[in-house]
């Protein structure tokens, strides 16, 4: 059998890309990692799309009580120290402001930082993890001419949410399945093909968490 890059279809991928990526694991990190067949370009041009997707879930409050979070964002904020990550420092600084905080009833309580998320490139990187889990779970690549995105589910309003909508449906069924867990919470998945997989074989939907807080909704649909 030969292997293509999951992402370019290249043939013969020299490398193996980590599904997440493995920096969003402390050390040490967990023997049943994901890897994925990968060319070197599509493996490394990801790399500072990884590098801000760990800094935004790790900073987030909503991770601040997991473990695994604290020592993540510590080994960030170590990186980001460095000399050659002096851009990359930069460009989440001039995200950064400072913002009022009041009670529901508009009592000032003081300020706070606060800081831009780019949501889009978030999603970038959800969408490469999704690619990387088709694989993993039906075993073959995405065909290229299959449609491909991820959501943060923040972003939806309680209108897409409802139970009567299709994003709304779709979240609720997949929370009833079981999930798969690396690194006790770190990542954990659930997924689904569609009812009639013969005619759509590579549709299919994703719901998956970093550090037990941020969810994503991803999905793979066949192009008719």
């Amino acid at each position: 059998m030969i292997l293509e890059c999951v992402y370019c279809g290249r043939k013969e991928p020299k490398g193996r890309d980590h599904i997440p990526p493995k920096n969003l694991f402390p050390s040490p990190r967990p023997s049943d990692l994901i890897t994925v067949p990968s060319c070197r370009k599509c493996n490394e041009g990801a790399s500072l799309d990884d590098e801000y997707f760990r800094l935004m879930l790790t900073t987030r409050d909503a991770a601040y009580n997991h473990p695994a979070a604290q020592e993540v964002w510590r080994r960030a904020m170590s990186r980001l120290s460095r000399p050659q990550s002096a851009g990359f420092k930069h460009a989440f600084l001039d995200t950064v402001r400072e913002i009022e905080l009041k009670t529901p009833a508009g009592i000032f309580l003081g300020t706070a930082g606060a800081y831009d998320v780019d949501f889009e490139r978030l999603e970038v990187v959800a969408s490469r993890i999704a690619r990387g889990l088709f694989y993993h779970e039906i075993g073959r690549r995405l065909p290229s001419n299959c449609y491909y995105r991820a959501f943060v589910l923040e972003r939806f309003d309680a209108t897409d949410l409802s139970p009567d909508s299709t994003i709304g449906r779709t979240v609720r069924a997949l929370s009833e399945l079981p999930h798969k867990d690396i690194g006790q919470g770190v990542f954990r998945y659930k997924w689904s093909q569609v009812a009639d997989a013969d005619r759509h074989p590579n549709t299919t939907a994703w719901l998956f968490s970093f550090y037990e807080s941020t969810l994503f909704l991803a999905s793979t649909v066949d192009p008719n």
